[in-house]
């Protein structure tokens, strides 16, 4: 029911806007990308192979899946991330779970998506405070954006100091986060992991973190090389509209809409209420409002393209004969690798 709920007041906003803004002048203004549009499917297409790169960095040499496989994982994620309710909260796990049923451990699997999540957040939130404070230099004193900046640089900040802090202390951030919602009346019911295994599961993250200086510089890189893409769609759309901007203008817009996916993560897509960032964005930077519009439906189109081909690779990962569940478990908790067939490691079937 409150997915609905969500979905509806998303649509209600992203409708508002095409009102407010003009139908005709968004459509010009979309238009003017043209040929372009297919560039930035292709940066956009980068963008997930560089995240799958690095998600395949998180695993063990031994048992790390190929490349296209990857890509497979990091689509299927991105899909259930664009579709549903709960977003990265369902879509992290999922990619995990398509590991396993690659052959990869169940503590390897998982331990690498959090590492993979975890380092694309933390880069995230380093470009939207430098961006957002680039942005907040631009406006006057006293406005609203400006407070908004602010408020989420703060909030930004305060993540960014947590994590660093239990990663260097080795403090078990996620073990006290899962008991503390295992107290919970009805949440308590559903979560029944093994503490011993949430430990276990926490130090192979901790130590990849921490003792794996040139696996976490691989990993950094690729999802440098992530952003990057996505920073270059901005300069193509701000071209092809020929639009007059600042050479910081693309990082400080990349930067300004990195927490909305979060923030807005109850509303599938973040209908609405991503339009509505790069209104606000666009019309702070004199960039127009129907440009920010524009990108921000420009990129939704794109990004329904990707889930559409992130949801037949889910249904070819998901669908795929194999070994049951609770044989790759007995076969983890037993040392041996589930699916394991030769030097280069298990491999999803074909």
């Amino acid at each position: 029911m409150w997915r609905r709920v969500f979905l509806l007041a998303g649509a209600a906003l992203l409708i508002g806007l095409v009102m407010r803004l003009g139908v005709g002048q968004i459509t010009l203004t979309i238009a003017a990308v043209g040929w372009r549009f297919f560039v930035i499917l292709g940066l956009f297409l980068g963008h997930q192979m560089a995240r799958a790169a690095a998600l395949g960095q998180t695993v063990p040499a031994e048992a790390r899946p190929r490349f296209s496989d990857l890509v497979a994982v990091r689509l299927s994620g991105e899909a259930v991330d664009y579709t549903v309710f709960t977003g990265p909260l369902l879509a992290e796990p999922v990619k995990g779970w398509l590991l396993t049923r690659g052959g990869v451990s169940i503590r390897d699997a998982y331990g690498g998506v959090v590492a993979d999540y975890l380092v694309y957040s933390f880069l995230s939130a380093m470009l939207a405070i430098v961006g957002l404070s680039a942005l907040a230099a631009r406006v006057p004193p006293g406005s609203a954006i400006r407070v908004v900046a602010f408020s989420v640089i703060g909030v930004l900040a305060g993540f960014l100091i947590v994590a660093v802090t239990a990663i260097a202390l080795r403090v078990y951030l996620i073990g006290g986060v899962v008991r503390w919602t295992s107290r919970l009346p009805f949440v308590g019911r559903c979560v029944t992991l093994d503490a011993t295994s949430v430990r276990d599961f926490e130090d192979r993250l901790l130590a990849l973190l921490r003792e794996q200086p040139s696996r976490l510089a691989a990993i950094t890189g690729l999802e440098t090389l992530a952003h990057a893409f996505q920073i270059a769609e901005v300069y193509v759309v701000l071209n092809a509209l020929g639009l007059m901007y600042a050479p910081s203008d693309p990082f400080i817009i990349e930067g300004g809409v990195k927490f909305t996916p979060v923030a807005f993560f109850f509303i599938p897509g973040a209908l609405g209420a991503a339009e509505g960032t790069y209104v606000a964005l666009f019309t702070a930077l004199g960039l127009g409002a129907a440009a920010g519009f524009s990108l921000g439906f420009i990129r939704r189109v794109r990004a329904l393209v990707i889930a559409g081909v992130g949801l037949l690779a889910l249904a070819r990962l998901s669908g795929e004969r194999e070994p049951g569940f609770a044989t790759k478990i007995r076969s983890v908790r037993d040392g041996s690798a589930w699916g394991q067939r030769g030097s280069r490691g298990p491999r999803f079937k074909q």
